[in-house]
């Protein structure tokens, strides 16, 4: 079995200006992931407290 070597391609240098766009968008997109999370915990102890609830009646 053979190891090739990756060929890496020049990168141009991403200007200060996009590099702060790309950062924030992945930033919130981070947070989005992050509340819907949330909020799907959030739905299942709701759930789990009706259950409950319902099985203590």
């Amino acid at each position: 079995m053979l190891i090739k070597e990756v060929e890496v391609k020049n990168i141009p240098p991403v200007p200060p200006e996009k590099a702060r766009l790309d950062a924030l968008k992945r930033q919130k997109d981070n947070l989005n992931k992050t509340i819907k999370a949330t909020k799907a915990r959030e739905k299942i102890t709701q759930g789990q407290q009706q259950l409950s609830k319902a099985l203590q009646s």
